[in-house]
């Protein structure tokens, strides 16, 4: 263990933790130990060295010929996350482990921005049997089971989180929103078009400059043109518009977990209700066959409850959504089409969806907190009082 590493160490185990406790309640540095199973975990089972994280981190460090530099790896998805290694491995030389508590730490904080997205619409800070329905939101177990490891999923749920903070606290768009884009955009491009276009949709449609009917015939432009827009972009940046390249090529130690959920699904086969509930909320019941689906059947099982429990609140109360949850719905949506039709293994599924599912779950998160604090003003009680 180098010098590097040692100070990697002691950021993450040490200072930190202190700063999370100084900011933050308890439970949060909890959630980060937690975590940091997750971490420790990953790191652990990769002795074979059969994942993108090995590729990503090794392929600096003994297959480069001395032509090779920094920038020439310079480029999108893969050869960004080589980029990005380059200097880690090459000028730091860090060890693996010292990688992935660097990215299990971006990871964390991509978490805790969902945190603070969470807690800014606890109106009515909800309870079950007195734990917050935000913390246990936070410790579903997928969400850090794919934002832990040397990969693109820590860095594109950390930009992700990054934009939807940024909408949620009504800041002007700027140099800053930009930035956290542009490297979405070099993590994974067609991820940065689906949510930039999403956001982009959202701001025509809450335009009160517009008339209605300009603003609806924008908004369904926008979402016609969408694929054209993700194939163009992906033309222009030299990969192939049929997403072939997207996919993740390695086999992972994590994918064969994942893949255990039942691998092949006859997808095409699917009417699309049937498709988006594929995507969103299997494995289910009846996938159970070892502990990791069963783990991921109970996640996936608590999500559903929620959305039911939601869409049930939001009937009754007629609840209009602002933009900023107005962006996550249809960024998720247009994401669910896109996956539920190019994939057809589960373990592929589960991994994508993570880029998405633990943000829709704002949705039932604000219906249900929203209408909580409706009743409350109903039933005449002025105790609660909320500040936004």
């Amino acid at each position: 263990m180098g010098v590097y590493d040692i100070l990697v160490t002691v950021l993450y185990f040490i200072v930190f933790p202190i700063y999370l406790r100084s900011k933050y309640p308890l439970v949060i540095v909890l959630l980060f130990f937690y975590h940091t199973i997750f971490v420790l975990t990953y790191w652990n089972n990769l002795k074979d060295c059969g994942a993108d994280a090995c590729v990503y981190w090794f392929i600096t460090r003994f297959n480069l010929t001395s032509s090779d530099t920094w920038f020439s790896y310079f480029g999108l998805s893969t050869n960004f996350m080589l980029f990005i290694d380059y200097p880690l491995v090459k000028f730091l030389k860090l060890d693996f482990l010292s990688g992935f508590l660097l990215y299990g730490l971006v990871g964390f904080c991509g978490i805790l921005n969902l945190y603070k997205i969470l807690k800014h619409y606890d109106y009515g800070k909800i309870n079950i049997k007195g734990i917050s329905l935000c913390i246990i939101i936070l410790f579903f177990p997928n969400m850090h089971y794919w934002t832990c490891a040397i990969g693109k999923d820590a860095l594109s749920f950390f930009s992700i989180s990054t934009i939807f903070l940024f909408l949620v606290k009504n800041k002007k768009i700027g140099i800053e929103f930009f930035l956290i884009s542009a490297f979405l955009f070099l993590v994974r491009p067609h991820v940065a078009v689906f949510l930039l276009s999403a956001i982009g949709i959202v701001f025509v449609l809450n335009n009160k400059k517009l008339s209605v009917s300009k603003r609806v015939l924008l908004g369904a432009v926008g979402i016609i043109i969408i694929p054209l827009m993700v194939s163009a972009t992906l033309s222009f940046v030299g990969l192939n518009a049929d997403m072939d390249e997207i996919t993740e090529n390695f086999q992972t130690t994590s994918f064969k977990l994942a893949a255990k959920a039942a691998s092949a699904i006859p997808m095409n086969e699917y009417s699309l209700p049937l498709k988006i509930f594929t995507f969103l909320f299997r494995p289910f019941i009846f996938d159970i066959n070892n502990v990791q689906t069963f783990i991921l059947v109970v996640e996936n099982t608590l999500a559903l409850i929620l959305f039911i429990w939601a869409f049930k609140l939001r009937l009754k109360w007629k609840i209009k959504l602002p933009y900023q949850i107005q962006a996550i719905l249809l960024f998720s949506l247009i994401a669910t089409f896109f996956y539920s039709y190019r994939d057809t293994n589960l373990g592929i599924i589960i991994r994508m969806k993570n880029q998405l599912f633990p943000f829709l779950l704002v949705f039932p998160f604000y219906i249900i907190s929203y209408s909580t604090l409706g009743t409350l003003i109903k039933s005449g009680n002025n105790k609660l009082i909320y500040k936004n």
